[in-house]
């Protein structure tokens, strides 16, 4: 969760049911863009505490604070593989387009999985590690991209004249697509207030259904 206040933003971490709200870690620094690791275990956030915007992780406990990238460059929106071992993000480095970069955590090597004009955001793994979905507004307007995980073949989902943003993965989809697809994305519009949209990779069939906030 994130508390704005002015010039600050910090992160907070609480129960499932709101209770035991508190700091994530300690200090004033200007953290935000969390998420939780596949096994619950760590959160990935963004952080001006070096000075710039880099990725850190630490514990769910607040423990074991590590900073991932240190790059003059602006990068955000982390996202951990399902087995830990590599992280997802956004970056302005290079030629300074937003791109989705990958980082193996245990050597820091770090590979632009896009390199494409336009902006990409948002990355987000399938629960198997083998896909990342992000979003892209490389033709004009946001919409929903799959790729393979080492960012081969790039694939566009959706294609409409609405921003298309945030991906979630979801083992079964809901409303007539088979609990049996584990391949399913669940897409967050930003401009069409309360509705959502669920994607069958394998039929390509976009299901509306209520959107729920959280």
């Amino acid at each position: 969760v994130d508390q704005y206040a002015p010039l600050r933003s910090e992160l907070f971490i609480a129960d499932t049911d709101g209770s035991n709200a508190h700091k994530l870690v300690p200090g004033a620094e200007i953290d935000y863009n969390a998420s939780f690791s596949f096994d619950g275990q760590w959160v990935v956030f963004t952080s001006e505490r070096s000075g710039s915007a880099d990725i850190f992780r630490a514990g769910v406990d607040g423990t074991g604070l590590e900073q991932l990238t240190n790059s003059s460059a602006y990068d955000d929106q982390a996202a951990l593989s399902p087995d830990n071992r590599s992280v997802a993000f956004v970056s302005s480095r290079g030629d300074g387009s937003t791109d989705i970069y990958i980082m193996d955590i245990a050597s820091r090597e770090v590979r632009n999985l896009t390199n494409s004009p336009g902006g990409d955001f948002r990355p987000s793994w399938s629960p198997d590690g083998q896909m990342i979905a992000f979003s892209s507004d490389r033709d004009g307007d946001d919409e929903i991209f799959v790729m393979d995980a080492d960012g081969f073949n790039p694939t566009q989902i959706t294609t409409n004249g609405t921003d298309d943003q945030s991906p979630a993965w979801s083992l079964a989809l809901v409303e007539s697509v088979p609990a049996t697809s584990a391949n399913g994305i669940v897409i967050l519009h930003r401009n069409t207030v309360g509705l959502g949209q669920s994607v069958d990779l394998g039929a390509r069939r976009i299901i509306k259904k209520p959107h729920t906030h959280s």
